[in-house]
């Protein structure tokens, strides 16, 4: 169920280890690229591919 969990801008930017206007930015891309209004975690993992295999 963690893949559920909404994620903050600065909780992005302490896991990626980026600014959190940076973090802000990935985001707001997010949301654009999947018209949602909520990033979730499992969001944040498809866009940048890190479950791809």
């Amino acid at each position: 169920m963690e893949l559920l969990k909404v994620i903050t801008a600065k909780e992005l930017a302490n896991s990626m280890g980026v600014h959190v206007n940076t973090a802000k930015s990935f985001i707001k891309d997010i949301k654009q690229e999947y018209a949602i209004t909520t990033v979730l975690l499992c969001h944040v993992n498809s866009y940048f591919k890190v479950n791809a295999k």
